[in-house]
Formats: structure tokens, sequence, C-alpha cells
């Protein structure tokens, strides 16, 4: 039987512990008003969004395999997943959005962001990124390789896929 916490242990614990964490998501809050109010300001031009975009999303992901390695495996599951989906938001985005590239590209691009979760999913041996890769991956095409751009389906996948993920990662 574990022996109770002293008061001192729980102080200990709160100040070392969780109010790092507290501050942690406090400046995570913070910096994503701040991009977002600059971005509405003009501050910020569409290239450095969706650059930064994908360089968060596959920062996230390599987060998410990090917080596996430590033995959090929901976290980290959760992280890849969340990763994976905002670096595809943000290359669809540069294509469908601002024509900064054309959808070939896109697509390939795409494609390589598909095959870092892949890889993730099957070291992880994670249902929830198969259910997203498989999902994201099988509507691709019809999402990239087409005269416009299907911004309805591809808020459809996204709304539709992510959610299953989260509750898939928990079992």
């Amino acid at each position: 039987m574990k022996k109770a916490r002293t008061r001192e242990e729980w102080e200990n614990v709160l100040a070392t512990v969780w109010l790092p964490r507290i501050g942690a998501i406090f400046a995570a809050i913070g910096a994503i008003f701040l991009f977002s109010y600059a971005s509405l300001a003009g501050l910020i031009s569409p290239a450095v969004r969706i650059g930064s975009g994908v360089v968060i999303g596959l920062l996230v992901m390599a987060l998410g395999e990090f917080q596996y390695e430590k033995k959090r495996r929901e976290l980290g599951v959760g992280l890849v997943a969340t990763g994976t989906i905002v670096s595809l938001s943000a290359l669809f985005a540069g294509m469908a959005l601002y024509q900064f590239y054309p959808p070939l590209l896109a697509f390939f691009l795409e494609i390589v962001v598909l095959a870092i979760a892949y890889g993730l999913m099957l070291w992880m041996r994670s249902t929830a990124l198969l259910v997203l890769v498989s999902i994201t991956g099988f509507l691709l095409p019809f999402l990239q390789l087409t005269d416009e751009p299907n911004v309805f389906l591809f808020y459809c996948t996204k709304c539709c896929c992510l959610p299953p993920c989260y509750l898939l990662s928990f079992v």
C-alpha cells in the first residue's frame, strides 16, 4: 500500500510539476492568440502562415513521438494525430486558398506527411493513427486532383476523422 504524501511533498509536486505545466499551457494559448492577431492585422504574410503551419504540425508530431517514448502512449498518439492534421491543413490551404503551388505538388507534399504519420503509426502500433492515415490517404486524391479543390470534403474529412482518432487512442 502506498504511503500518503505529506503536506511538504504535495507542495513540492504542485510547485515543481503542476505550476510549470499550467504556465506552459497559458504560454501556448498566448502564442496562439498573438499569432492569430498578427495574422488578422496583416503583420504575417500568408506564406509565413502556411510555412509555420507545416513546421508546427511536424514539430507537434515529433513531440508526440517524444511523449510516446516517455511512456505517455495516449498523449503521444493524440499529438501525432493533431500534428498530422495541422500539417495537412496548412498544405491544403497553401494550394486551395492561396494557390502557392499546383495541386500535384501539394498532393506529393501531403503524401510525405502521411508517410511520416504512417511510419509513426507502425512504430506506435496505433489503431487511431491507422484510421487517420487510411481515411485521409483514401480521400486525398479526391481533395487535391480535381479542377477545383474540394474544400467541403476537406472539412468533412477533418471533422469526422479527428474525433474517432482521439477516442481510439484511449482504447
